[in-house]
């Protein structure tokens, strides 16, 4: 279906771009409506659904070129000709991810609305600040946009039917982990602050019941006692016997951790201080 929006671009320009991708964007939505009102279906209905979500950008940014509120390089494919009109397909796909995860309330839609207003942001970004790139700035926008996700998901961790806090501290996660890791990757003290970061992820796992903290905290670990084995051990047959040790490591931590879950959850139930139990999940605290 691509490679047919592709030919249909290639060979017969916007108008049959824009014709197909609303065909596909109706057809998916219609589709997935359907098999959502089937209850047994409803997991291919919300993935159709999404995927007519999907469509959206393309369809605002084909209205665009034939508007002529721009003008791509008409020597780019397909995937790079949409750069240059991305903000008003981004802001579109965000409304109707919105719009679709409030109607169908299927957690996998939620990824459009996310990852669409986090190209939002990087974008709007580079339009106010074109030397942003230069700097940081990207990285602690990352920061805070992926924060946001993680205390939304908090926000509504128990207080819905189906799990839509999976996504945003998922998302979230991957997005303070990834940036994190780039920010404080050079320097002792950068290198501390790190792994002190990962240390309170793996805490995280542990306080919200959440393995996606476990995930993202474990390998921040594991990647910090890499880096420093590799600069203690540099050029030497301790360096391979020091990961290994590491992953044996990691893994370990990993068992015991499920083995004791049950009595570490049990323990922490009653032992917790006011203030660190206030911020439990609502489904936690019992008051979801």
């Amino acid at each position: 279906m691509v490679l047919l929006l592709d030919l249909a671009w290639t060979r017969y320009g916007e108008f049959a771009l824009l014709a197909l991708a609303l065909a596909y964007g109706l057809g998916f939505f219609i589709a997935g409506d359907r098999q959502w009102r089937r209850r047994p279906l409803q997991v291919p209905g919300g993935l159709l659904i999404a995927l007519a979500v999907g469509m959206v950008p393309l369809i605002v940014l084909t209205l665009q070129r034939i508007l002529g509120l721009w003008s791509p390089d008409p020597g780019l494919d397909l995937a790079a000709w949409g750069h240059s009109g991305k903000l008003p397909a981004e802001a579109a796909t965000a409304v109707a991810g919105l719009a679709a995860i409030l109607r169908y309330r299927f957690p996998f839609i939620l990824c459009l609305p996310i990852a669409a207003l986090w190209m939002l942001l990087m974008d709007g970004l580079g339009v106010a600040y074109p030397d942003a790139a230069s700097g940081n700035l990207y990285l602690w926008a990352t920061v805070g946009y992926a924060g946001a996700l993680v205390a939304a998901g908090w926000a509504i961790d128990g207080r819905t039917e189906r799990d839509l806090s999976f996504w945003l501290y998922l998302v979230g996660l991957l997005g303070l982990w990834g940036a994190m890791s780039i920010l404080f990757a050079d320097g002792d003290a950068a290198g501390a602050v790190y792994c002190l970061g990962s240390l309170v992820l793996m805490l995280g796992a542990v306080l919200f019941q959440r393995r996606a903290f476990a995930v993202f905290g474990g390998l921040g670990l594991a990647f910090y006692f890499i880096d420093l084995a590799e600069r203690l051990f540099e050029d030497s047959l301790m360096f391979p016997i020091a990961l290994s040790a590491i992953g044996i490591a990691v893994i370990a931590a990993g068992l015991w951790y499920y083995r004791h879950m049950a009595s570490i959850e049990g323990w922490l139930g009653n032992h917790l201080p006011a203030p660190l139990r206030a911020l439990r999940p609502a489904r936690l605290r019992g008051d979801g």
